[in-house]
């Protein structure tokens, strides 16, 4: 398979792009004086009025490809855990506490009992961040949906101080990438697993290795929820973050670099997790086309002055994350470059 094995799979990312460019331009029409920045990173951003510096923090996403593995596995205990993670880990992302989450689920027809798995697994993902499930929307649509499938999506809102906003434009030549370790491939790149598990005919309930959990329980592992840990390291210099989502490392990280900032991920800084060399080697796929769609085991990044790196590595350890340091950013043009 070639570097654009993802555009193969049925998923274009150029033209993910040019769907967000037109996107900006068509929200212009719909601005109002509390937006606060624009259209373009992880979440959008709204003043309150009456002076008391809060801002409203939004983000949407759904799950994605991955419900159609949950569906073919009959597997939905985990899979809210992945929406709320999408969408909080967003809100996260310019330093907001998240406040409440909504979901919308679609199915063709109404199982009662399956919906109530569904919602129980986004209560439960809400709880680990520290947020409400305030409410949502079902939706029975035997005419779009076909029999088995379903898709979840919502949108969760959180609020930050607007002088503690982390939006990027702090980071500066000189200072570091931190990453934070992943569980499995979170809820992206599944279009690309999915055909390559039909293509190499891996069987879905057997483990790839002995001693290990089938490697369909491995592939719906659920996105980590960062929430609890990032914010325990907000009172420590932090000039940017940004959430591994499509796109992988190098496409999440450029969003938040400011003009004249390049930034340089080692990847012998970190193990690619077994499960990403599993995957890679079964399918023969080059490790750049693997750098563009999966996160290669890093799930959230942090951008931080040098001199505070090593203590934000100490308290996320201590917060029970694997983190490591795997990149620095350097003058150059708003890009990201593999070393």
């Amino acid at each position: 398979m070639s570097d654009d094995v993802y555009r193969r799979a049925g998923v274009d990312i150029d033209a993910s792009d040019e769907a967000v460019r037109r996107y900006q331009q068509a929200a212009g029409v719909a601005w109002r004086p509390e937006v606060v920045g624009g259209i373009g990173h992880f979440a959008g951003l709204f003043a309150l009025s009456g002076g008391t510096g809060e801002v409203l923090v939004a983000g949407a996403d759904g799950v994605g490809s991955k419900l159609l593995l949950a569906s073919e596995l009959s597997a939905f205990s985990d899979i809210g855990i992945d929406l709320v993670a999408m969408v909080v880990n967003d809100v996260l992302t310019v330093g907001a506490r998240p406040l409440f989450v909504l979901d919308y689920l679609a199915v063709d027809r109404l199982d009662p009992e399956q919906a109530g798995e569904v919602v129980a697994s986004v209560a439960r993902g809400c709880r680990q961040a520290g947020c409400a499930l305030l409410g949502g929307e079902t939706a029975e649509l035997p005419d779009m949906l076909r029999p088995g499938v379903l898709d979840l999506a919502g949108f969760a809102v959180g609020a930050v101080s607007k002088e503690r906003i982390i939006s990027g434009e702090a980071i500066r030549p000189g200072h570091k990438v931190i990453g934070i370790a992943s569980d499995g491939f979170h809820a992206n790149g599944y279009t690309l697993i999915r055909k390559i598990v039909r293509d190499f005919k891996l069987d879905l309930s057997a483990p790839r290795a002995q001693g290990l959990p089938s490697l369909g329980t491995e592939l719906l592992s659920p996105t980590r929820i960062y929430v609890g840990a990032v914010h325990d390291v907000l009172a420590l210099p932090l000039s940017g973050l940004a959430h591994v989502t499509g796109g992988g490392i190098g496409g999440n990280l450029v969003r938040i670099l400011p003009g004249g900032c390049r930034a340089v991920i080692d990847q012998t800084r970190w193990a690619e997790p077994a499960l990403v060399r599993f995957i890679r080697e079964t399918a023969h796929l080059s490790h750049e086309a693997v750098r563009h769609v999966f996160n290669l085991g890093i799930g959230f990044l942090l951008v931080a002055p040098a001199e505070a790196a090593e203590q934000i590595l100490a308290v996320l350890a201590a917060s029970g994350e694997r983190a490591f340091e795997i990149g620095w950013i350097e003058a150059g043009e708003r890009a990201v470059r593999w070393q």
